[in-house]
């Protein structure tokens, strides 16, 4: 992972920079974050803190994918930021702009939490999808929770034992 000081500083200035994009292509990829990508904690709060309001979403939702990647031993050595980073997203959440917004950044705190798996996927909630895991066979399936006829409803068997 190689960010130029040049995209750092125009993001750091502006949340809507396309630099952003260029960042988050950087630091994750296709639902994971390159390992190195937790150097960019200190600089993803001081940012963060610099912001204010919503402009704070960005900075806080891509932290929060960061930590829900990192290793223990990052976690460590960055545990000051991540607090600071959790704690700034708890406090942007109930000033969330909408139902989007609101569960971006609940993502976000359960990520600098090290949920790997709401921290993660909590986002998906947001295309009316869910992944579950079936208590009796442990087989995952993607619900859609838009459908009219859900393929799973509380209290019926499984696919997998169907």
């Amino acid at each position: 992972m190689h960010i130029t000081s040049e995209v750092l500083r125009a993001a750091a200035t502006d949340s809507a920079s396309p630099a952003w994009e260029t960042i988050w292509g950087q630091a994750c990829h296709q639902g994971t974050c390159d390992p190195d990508s937790a150097a960019l904690l200190p600089w993803l709060a001081t940012t963060a803190a610099d912001f204010a309001g919503d402009q704070q979403d960005t900075p806080l939702i891509l932290a929060g994918f960061i930590t829900a990647d990192a290793t223990a031993a990052d976690r460590v050595t960055y545990a000051e930021k991540i607090e600071v980073l959790r704690a700034l997203a708890g406090d942007r959440l109930p000033e969330a702009s909408d139902d989007h917004a609101f569960v971006h950044l609940l993502q976000a705190i359960l990520g600098s939490e090290g949920n790997e798996v709401w921290g993660k996927e909590l986002d998906r909630l947001n295309d009316g999808e869910a992944d579950v895991q079936c208590p009796e066979c442990d087989e995952e399936t993607l619900l859609d929770m838009t459908a009219e006829n859900p393929d799973i409803a509380p209290g019926q068997p499984c696919r997998a034992l169907q």
